[in-house]
């Protein structure tokens, strides 16, 4: 394969420098790392830079080394995927509904991600957290987010008990078993799941992140949870787990990548592009196979062109940085006109004036997620918080829009009428569509504030929020967290963050 080598590089130039944090970036093309190379820093307190062995913590792209050791403890006979979690993690409540290995690899089981709620409780990601945390918060929860198989959201809580029942069952820790089944044998040498944050790692790149002055701080793990994420490893390394997906040497090898590639299904019959530690999907036409990563100061995606035996592999030590973005933009560049028509949306195509119309708060009521439109100089802008999405939309047919660059996002929006709000349908390949209404706001001196002060216990997210009035609006004051501004968006519905915070009345309206 012929590489535009140059047109590559120009794509990591912004971060290539002897100053900056950067990326590794591989290339795999039938079973060959046909490229490998690092653009910037891996320690900038020591000018040590990228290269293709630096070490990265590749968060989230671990979950499919997760998922192979249960698909292997499975093929042994020694557990099945119908299991209830319970029968091997005793501290999971039963919720009066059936949960299984089957749903924890899809993400359908419903229970709430343990990241999601820490930070409701106000920890920093800064903090020293460990498996008895993770127990903790699990065995808090009184209910689930849905009915397991009835719907998708993705929650690292699964995949961190698919790890606990690979040790229960097997006797070793994850990062045993793993080392043993996986990557002793393809001889990755320097991958394994890093279950102790203490230990020294040779050629590990910091993870960094930008503060709002623009200036660069470090931002690294503090944790020994693994199975949801954890795995240190290089592009190289990956090149050779890569070559797996075509030729398996591992004990069951072929049979296990078949069903790694199976797709969810919810109760209704709807297939999910979620299989099991992998994303199935397409992109101009040709079926993808992925995942990305993101934790403290790394980012990180593989993404899988299999009838084209070509992988793109980018490793990333600063925040800020997409690589998810950057490995499509190697594969339009390697793969050309292999592939069909480019449907991601290109800047600068304008939406329409009269589309300012949309401008306005929209809420999604099943999950109180809000999103904002915007129109600022002739441009439609959304703020999808929950989704990672945030950028200028473009125009993509009639009543439909796309921010420039994202390949997976659509939002169509219906114009409503003189009974009906406008409405904003968010559609993320897939994922089952999440409909959102405009809603009506008004400033926050607008709201009888007073009747929300006081103190608000959570017995599930094991916090307490101190809710006061100062200089005519809301906010909020909770343990290990700067005091916050609510943002009315409903009815007792407001903003905090990024996420929306609704006050529950009694029967008396109190």
């Amino acid at each position: 394969m012929n590489l535009p080598i140059a047109h590559i590089d120009a794509l990591f130039a912004a971060w290539d420098r002897p100053d900056s944090p950067g990326c590794a970036l591989g290339i795999v093309h039938a079973g060959e790392l046909v490229y490998a190379r690092g653009y910037g820093m891996a320690d900038l307190e020591h000018g040590v830079p990228i290269t293709p062995a630096t070490v990265f913590d590749i968060a989230s792209i671990s979950k499919q080394f997760t998922a192979w050791c249960v698909l292997a403890l499975a093929e042994e006979g020694q557990l099945s995927l119908d299991d209830p979690i319970q029968r091997f993690c005793p501290e999971v409540p039963e919720y009066g509904q059936r949960i299984t290995l089957h749903h924890l690899l899809h993400h359908t089981s419903g229970l709430r991600d343990y990241l999601g709620i820490w930070p409701v409780a106000g920890l920093p990601d800064a903090n020293v957290f460990r498996r008895e945390d993770v127990y903790a918060t699990i065995a808090r929860q009184r209910d689930l987010n849905f009915a397991p198989g009835s719907d998708y959201i993705y929650s690292n809580t699964g995949y961190w008990l698919l790890g606990e029942v690979v040790q229960r069952v097997s006797g070793q820790t994850l990062r045993e078993f793993a080392q043993e089944q996986i990557f002793a044998p393809l001889g990755m040498a320097s991958t394994h799941f890093h279950d102790d944050f203490t230990e020294i790692e040779p050629n590990r790149a910091l993870g960094h992140a930008l503060r709002s002055d623009g200036s660069l701080r470090l931002d690294l793990s503090f944790c020994d949870l693994v199975g949801d994420g954890g795995i240190y490893t290089t592009v190289e390394d990956l090149a050779r787990w890569d070559a797996v997906f075509y030729a398996s040497p591992l004990s069951g090898g072929d049979t296990l990548i078949a069903q790694m590639h199976v797709p969810g299904r919810l109760v209704d019959g709807s297939v999910i592009n979620y299989a099991r530690g992998l994303v199935v999907g397409a992109y101009r036409g040709a079926r993808t196979v992925s995942h990305g990563g993101s934790w403290a100061g790394y980012r990180s995606f593989l993404l899988r062109f299999p009838d084209e035996r070509f992988t793109v592999i980018c490793l990333a030590n600063l925040a800020s940085i997409e690589p998810w973005k950057l490995a499509h933009q190697v594969a339009d560049l390697c793969l050309g006109s292999r592939l069909g028509p480019a449907k991601n949306i290109p800047a600068g195509v304008p939406v329409a004036v009269g589309d300012a119309a949309f401008a306005g708060v929209y809420l999604n009521t099943a999950w109180d997620e809000p999103l904002t439109l915007t129109w600022q100089a002739e441009e439609l802008h959304l703020a999808a918080p929950w989704y990672g999405f945030d950028g200028v939309l473009a125009a993509a047919g009639e009543g439909a829009y796309a921010i420039a660059g994202e390949t997976d996002l659509r939002v169509e929006i219906e114009p409503g009428s003189a009974d009906d709000a406008p409405a904003a349908v968010i559609h993320i390949q897939g994922e089952p569509p999440r409909r959102f209404a405009r809603i009506a706001t008004g400033p926050a001196e607008a709201v009888p504030t007073e009747e929300y002060v006081g103190t608000y216990a959570s017995v599930e997210a094991n916090t307490v929020y101190h809710v006061r009035v100062a200089n005519g609006h809301l906010w909020v004051q909770r343990p290990g967290a700067p005091d916050s501004p609510l943002m009315l968006l409903d009815a007792d519905l407001f903003s905090l963050d990024d996420w929306g915070l609704r006050f529950a009345r009694n029967a008396a309206g109190m």
